[in-house]
């Protein structure tokens, strides 16, 4: 009954609880956003409060005689640009031309323009190329001395004399392309003279295997007499004086920089060669003219003088400006110049003048195969001038030039030689040895060795002094001296009787021959027909014995007969009989 009369209720009056809650639900959203509007409005007040308060401070600061502004003169608020009118366009243009000059980071210093206004760029000394060494030639000998070396193949006491082998080494430069170098590297250098310091050697073996070994430096052979003088670079090379003198002793000895002396000898192999023997003597050295390219003569059509016309006085090098000129304060050398009015064709004009290097090595070993490299140092053209602005560069007393290429292949003489000359019953080999010993040879015509054996064999003898003056009574040693006549060698076997045809024969004979294996091991061989007339022959040019045997007679083949008409008789007779199988 109480749930009708509630539901009758709200039947009744379902209107006014809705607009009743409706009411209560508005009033409640205004409260709160009178609430959330004080709060946000109240934070943007304070956030504009904050704002007033740091502008007011910022105002205070600029007005504060400690500002930026403050402090700055009037010249710099202009340079910067700080309430400054804008220029017109005359002013703009002076102002374009009166811009620093571009600074260049490579020299290290700001380049001050010209008065019409263009930037120049000083030029910068640079390091000059040097001319690669060229036609390399190379040579070997075998000779004595009596100077001191340390290396050598056999020595004897009283009196001092030393036995060397060596190779030699030739080559050339050009001097002309080199002056031509220094004008390129240089604007301008005072041309006092293109000096070489010093000619350098590498050499290369020849391995058993076939291949070469790595590169390695070789001090040229000295004269005694020589090394003491030599141009040695100072220990510091920012001693002007010292440096000064090493230019000097340069200058002095030019000639034999470029021709090492080599030791004296006292007496040498026929066989052998010296650097006179291949390039012949050198009677001075010569320079090219000391002028740039471009300030040559003019050729003229005019013949040239005659060559007994007295030689004109060399001209002097040009001077060259100041803070440019060669720290060398010597004279310029120059080629002897053409008689006074003589005209100089253009072939003449354009002629290179080279200067010819050699130097010897005196290191090598007997019968080993080298190859050779040369390269030449000239004396630095800009050493110490102010203009270099490397250090390195600028005190170097001297700039290197590349290797040449390797030379050709060149083995080292032996010091003994063996000739196998017969069959000394069923194991032993008869051979004729010779040993070169102080300029002479000693041979003792045989030497019996066994199979499977080395050849060696000791003789004592005395011998011939060398060195004596032609005509001269001739001088041995006091005592007989162990002459070694090991070949170095190994007898492995002998094939007998082999059927053999000599050169320029047409005949066969019977002949032995030797098989042997040298020191690196490789078989080889030797026939006695042909070393018995080898041994001859080397005994009359070592020692003026008999001749080398002749030949056996070549056998005269008789012409064939006339062809004629074959007859069935005929057919028979030429052809060859046949035997039936056994």
């Amino acid at each position: 009954m109480a749930a009708d009369s509630m539901q009758t209720f709200l039947n009744k009056h379902v209107e006014k609880i809705v607009l009743a809650a409706a009411i209560i639900i508005f009033v409640v959203a205004l409260v709160v956003f009178v609430a959330m509007r004080d709060t946000v409005f109240g934070n943007q007040e304070q956030v504009r409060t904050n704002v007033e308060q740091a502008v007011k401070a910022l105002v205070d600061a600029r007005q504060a005689p400690t500002s930026l502004e403050k402090v700055l003169t009037p010249d710099e608020r202009a340079a910067l640009g700080i309430d400054q009118a804008l220029p017109t366009g005359e002013q703009y243009l002076k102002d374009r031309d009166a811009l620093p000059a571009a600074w260049d980071a490579s020299i290290d210093k700001w380049i001050e323009p010209k008065k019409e206004g263009k930037v120049i760029i000083e030029a910068k000394p640079e390091v000059p190329v040097v001319m690669a060494v060229t036609d390399l030639q190379v040579f070997q000998g075998r000779g004595t001395t009596a100077e001191p070396v340390t290396n050598a193949v056999f020595k004897l006491e009283k009196p001092a004399l030393s036995d060397i082998v060596w190779a030699g080494v030739v080559g050339q430069v050009d001097l002309t392309n080199q002056l031509a170098e220094y004008n390129k590297a240089h604007v301008p250098l005072d041309p006092s003279g293109i000096l070489i310091s010093k000619v350098e050697l590498q050499r290369r073996e020849l391995k058993p295997d076939g291949t070469w070994s790595e590169w390695k430096a070789v001090m040229p052979a000295l004269a005694s007499a020589v090394a003491a003088k030599w141009p040695k670079p100072p220990a510091n090379p920012r001693d002007k004086a010292a440096a000064g003198a090493w230019y000097t002793a340069c200058k002095t000895l030019q000639a034999e920089i470029r021709r090492v002396p080599f030791y004296t000898l006292v007496g040498k192999d026929k066989a052998g060669q010296t650097v006179d023997m291949v390039t012949g003597a050198v009677a001075g050295v010569e320079q090219p003219e000391m002028k740039r390219p471009e300030e040559a003569p003019p050729a003229a059509a005019a013949p040239v003088a005659q060559a007994t016309a007295p030689a004109a006085a060399p001209e002097a090098a040009p001077a060259a400006p100041a803070g440019t000129a060669s720290p060398w304060a010597t004279a310029a050398p120059t080629v002897t110049q053409p008689a006074a009015g003589a005209h100089v064709p253009a072939a003449a004009a354009r002629k290179h003048v080279t200067a010819t290097l050699w130097a010897y090595d005196a290191t090598v070993e007997p019968r080993k195969t080298y190859q050779y490299q040369m390269r030449v140092s000239v004396v630095s053209p800009i050493y110490s001038l102010q203009e270099v602005k490397d250090g390195k560069t600028r005190w170097a007393l001297e700039f290197s030039g590349p290797w040449s290429a390797p030379s050709r292949e060149v083995t080292i003489p032996g010091l003994v030689d063996f000739f196998f000359v017969g069959v000394a019953g069923s194991d032993k080999a008869n051979l004729e040895v010779h040993r070169w010993i102080l300029s002479q040879w000693v041979i003792q015509p045989s030497v019996q060795c066994n199979f499977g054996g080395p050849v060696a064999y000791v003789k004592r003898q005395k011998l011939v002094v060398p060195g004596a003056r032609p005509g001269a009574k001739e001088v041995t040693t006091a005592e007989a001296i162990n002459v070694d006549l090991n070949a170095e060698v190994l007898l492995v076997d002998v094939m007998r009787a082999f059927l053999y045809v000599p050169e320029g024969a047409t005949r066969a004979i019977r002949t032995n021959i030797l098989i042997y294996a040298d020191a690196r091991g490789q078989l080889n061989r030797r026939i006695e027909w042909d070393d018995k007339n080898a041994s001859r022959a080397a005994r009359a040019e070592r020692e003026g014995g008999p001749g080398p045997v002749a030949p056996p007679p070549k056998t005269t083949t008789p012409p064939p007969p006339p062809p004629r008409a074959k007859t069935e008789r005929t057919e028979r007779t030429e052809r060859p009989a046949v035997r039936p199988p056994r």
